[in-house]
């Protein structure tokens, strides 16, 4: 990885391939040692989606995790697509699951919500 890319933290597998740290969340949640083809960017994603998609395939399950709040630029790409799987595989065929902070402030002794609201907008 580029020295002059803005991440925190750059993950070495045992096989020496760099990553994003998250692969390396993975890795020790998992138990698993992983590799390079263990993680893939947006654009390797779209890369390999459209191939198949010109080759007449078509997908049976995604899975997808998209780490940024609902006012990001980065995760309107994959909202959008979302959207259009479940209209074209109707609601029985799709699942989204929102993961979120529910912070509680001990000092006035109250569950604050308004960002868990503001992510599902």
């Amino acid at each position: 990885m580029s020295p002059y890319q803005k991440e925190c933290e750059v993950f070495v597998t045992s096989y020496g391939d760099e990553s994003h740290f998250n692969l390396g969340h993975c890795e020790r949640f998992t138990d698993e040692d992983l590799t390079r083809y263990s993680n893939i960017t947006t654009r390797g994603l779209y890369q390999s989606l459209l191939k198949k998609e010109r080759d007449g395939c078509k997908s049976e399950v995604i899975i997808t995790e998209s780490s940024a709040t609902v006012d990001d630029i980065e995760l309107l790409a994959f909202s959008e697509t979302i959207r259009q799987v479940e209209n074209e595989t109707g609601p029985e065929n799709a699942n989204v699951v929102n993961t979120t902070l529910i912070t509680y402030l001990y000092s006035v002794g109250e569950i604050k919500t308004k960002p868990s609201q503001n992510s599902i907008r």
